[in-house]
């Protein structure tokens, strides 16, 4: 980043939660509360653009198959790009084994696109037979991230009612799909991290610059 003003492009890469975000909140409501929950310093140099690339019933396996198209041209434009995808795997019994090779394959085109992918982790079902599964994938997906340096986003938590089940009040009646409560709640918990994101690359070149100044 610079002094210069910096537009920042958003990617919401995943399937029916993803997609319904913007059923919800136009790109320019999203802006708006990424400008008020931002810095004040940030006003004039950073201008956030988002992107949904939702798909409804997209499964994990799908969207490896987008990638292996010309999906990693569109995913090439972005600065970040946040992956939630999965739930659909889950509740047509995917095995768990290539739930999670297909979201580390996801994440590592992504990163080869030269482009930051933020990995959230699987929402809650209302499910207690699929509770386990979901569980064990966001771990062995948190596992798989850090060594790589891939940001982790856990919204599992905040929709969870501390039973690794999903919150009735989320709950739209399905057990999977969320209120309109839920995925106002979801986008501001996305924007939530994204700001924190960008703030600790901003701060890691505003430390860049002073030592780089210092030195000379």
């Amino acid at each position: 980043m610079s002094d210069n003003k910096v537009e920042l492009t958003v990617g919401l890469i995943g399937d029916d939660h993803v997609l319904s975000l913007f059923n919800i909140q136009s790109d320019q409501d999203l802006k708006l509360k990424f400008q008020m929950i931002s810095p004040s310093e940030w006003k004039n140099i950073i201008h956030l653009k988002v992107k949904n690339y939702g798909l409804v019933g997209e499964t994990t396996q799908e969207l490896v198959k987008k990638f292996k198209g010309n999906f990693s041209d569109q995913v090439a434009t972005l600065d970040y790009a946040l992956v939630m995808i999965g739930t659909n795997d889950v509740v047509l019994d995917v095995p768990i084994s290539e739930i999670v090779q297909n979201l580390r394959t996801i994440l590592l085109a992504i990163k080869k696109c030269d482009v930051t992918p933020i990995f959230c982790t699987l929402l809650p079902l209302a499910k207690e037979d699929r509770a386990q599964t979901i569980t064990d994938i966001n771990s062995m997906m948190t596992i798989f991230c850090a060594p790589k340096g891939i940001k982790v986003f856990d919204l599992n938590l905040s929709f969870n009612n501390g039973e690794d089940l999903l919150d009735n009040f989320y709950d739209i009646g399905d057990g999977v799909h969320l209120t309109q409560e839920g995925y106002m709640f979801l986008a501001d918990n996305l924007l939530l991290r994204v700001r924190e994101i960008i703030a600790e690359e901003f701060e890691e070149y505003q430390g860049g610059y002073v030592a780089e100044q210092s030195s000379r």
